[in-house]
């Protein structure tokens, strides 16, 4: 049984639906929503948000035919951000475990699923390693990379750290599945000769298969299964996470060796990149060919910044990625909005998204009613997607003062956090203040170099934001648990990013 958060108050305090909501749509009037959200991908990496480094084609398309806004913020790192966008809720009350969705936890697919939606989703989803797998998560059909614990049936050839060993099944021997790090053998290939579990079965792949192509054509194909009646589809893309490899569309591909494919080199993020703006434009012109497109809202966004030290270069300068870091290079993420039937096109929007935001405006826009018994802490941002008609009290669609982050990647190995020291946030537009009491203008100081002194005439935005912090809960040893100290913690520079140690050792940064 799914454990839900009740917060009572909360929820007797919701206003009845305002006198400007339109109704709840009908089942045959009931858009397609799809929600796409890319791999250590941040905000400077979209050719409409600035960037001279990539092409992205088909995100400027989708941009000058819906919204783009400017001011989205995930988490600092993937699995903190799947669990908040899922779930609506701050990771400060469920995120329990890295790699883990807890099994108690709602997901907008459950709510999507129970609403008489199609399901679907493909991709990497990371979260089962003590939690939930995405065919419990509310999903009728599923095609993930799998991970070496995810591979029923399968085991290592050889013992744990031995090079070139692959997972085997006797009863499929010409299949060898490759753990693409001694050390870490539960890491298998995502992207070349990939594992892949389609609706829980693993599909034979070889060198010629590339794992983003393969989630891309289930989705493809689901689509033209599905187009008759409403569907929601969450495609978490495999790209652009390390390691960095040539893509089907890299020069001299047909030339490379098997070893040569799985060789990671930074010079293919810009094909990844771009690779991953063809796959979106496979989904767009799916929809195109199926006649679904203006009844099809599309959301695309990605889970953190971009890796750590990708150096991107854009219309205002230089941009390096803050992957894992609380600045903006490691938060700030693109958010495109397509609804073309119903939508606003060709605006940019100044508001503030996070990611508790997400399942509040897919409810919203499939007119599903919101389920009373879980206390969400998002806002629908569907009226600037579609307009003021939109405007509802029921699904919070005032719009945001501020944006609040809880920062701690591994709560249930609190040893390890030093190299990522905990942190908490609270900043709108051009103000971000941490629980240190450093108080930053990112207007002016996007990379947090120089605290703001204390100043009557910023007292009552710093007031603002403190009664935000305080009234987020923390465990009382949030500071202090694993033998890291309160004042290790607080007197970390926030801001500047992992140290050069993880930027060395990338497998520190997570999977």
């Amino acid at each position: 049984m799914r454990h839900f958060l009740l917060t009572i108050a909360w929820i007797l305090a919701l206003p009845a639906f305002s006198t400007d909501e339109r109704p709840l749509r009908q089942a045959q009037d009931k858009p397609n929503i799809i929600l796409i959200m890319t791999d250590d991908m941040g905000f400077e990496c979209l050719g409409v948000n600035g960037s001279v480094s990539y092409n992205t084609p088909n995100l400027d398309r989708m941009a000058q035919e819906g919204v783009r806004f400017t001011h989205c913020y995930s988490q600092p790192i993937c699995s903190p951000s799947r669990v908040q966008i899922m779930t609506g809720i701050y990771n400060n009350r469920n995120y329990t475990k890295w790699g883990t969705l807890p099994q108690s936890e709602t997901t907008f697919g459950h709510i999507m699923q129970e609403a008489g939606y199609a399901t679907a989703t493909a991709g990497k989803w990371q979260l089962s390693t003590e939690g939930v797998t995405a065919s419990k998560a509310g999903f009728d059909e599923t095609c993930m990379w799998a991970y070496g614990f995810d591979l029923k049936g399968f085991e290592l050839k050889h013992p744990i750290g031995t090079k070139n060993n692959y997972y085997y099944n006797s009863k499929r021997p010409s299949e060898r599945y490759y753990a693409i790090k001694d050390d870490r053998p539960h890491m298998t290939s995502r992207y070349w000769n990939p594992c892949v579990l389609r609706n829980g079965e693993l599909v034979k792949t070889s060198y010629v298969d590339y794992g983003p192509d393969i989630c891309t054509d289930f989705l493809v194909d689901y689509i033209e299964r599905k187009q008759a009646q409403p569907f929601f589809i969450y495609y978490p893309m495999i790209l652009t996470h390390g390691p960095k490899v040539p893509t089907p569309d890299s020069e001299g591909i047909d030339q490379m060796s098997n070893a040569q494919k799985l060789k990671s080199n930074k010079v293919y993020f810009k094909d990844m990149v771009e690779y991953a703006d063809k796959l979106v434009g496979r989904i767009l012109d799916q929809l195109e060919a199926l006649g679904l497109r203006d009844n099809t809202l599309i959301l695309f966004t990605g889970d953190n910044g971009t890796q750590l030290g990708t150096r991107t270069e854009t219309e205002d300068g230089m941009i390096i990625g803050g992957k894992g870091s609380t600045a903006n290079a490691g938060t700030h993420v693109p958010l495109i909005t397509s609804w073309r039937g119903s939508g606003v096109t060709g605006q940019a929007c100044n508001d503030l998204v996070d990611f508790t935001d997400f399942l509040m405006t897919i409810i919203h826009a499939g007119g599903v009613p919101l389920p009373q018994h879980l206390s969400l802490d998002g806002r629908s941002f569907l009226p600037q997607i579609a307009g003021k008609s939109y405007r509802s009290d029921v699904y919070r669609t005032e719009k945001r003062d501020w944006v609040f982050c809880h920062w701690d990647k591994n709560p249930a190995s609190p040893m390890a956090n030093p190299k990522f020291p905990r942190a908490r946030f609270a900043r709108n537009e051009r103000f971000k203040l941490y629980d240190n009491g450093r108080l930053f203008d990112l207007s002016t100081d996007p990379l947090e170099q120089r605290v703001l002194p204390d100043n009557p005439e910023r007292q009552s935005v710093r007031n603002e934001l403190q009664a935000i912090l305080d009234a987020m809960p923390m465990k009382p040893d949030f500071y202090t648990q694993g033998g890291v100290t309160r004042e290790d913690n607080l007197a970390a520079p926030k801001g500047q990013g992992p140290s050069e140690e993880i930027e060395a050792n990338p497998k520190l940064m997570g999977e």
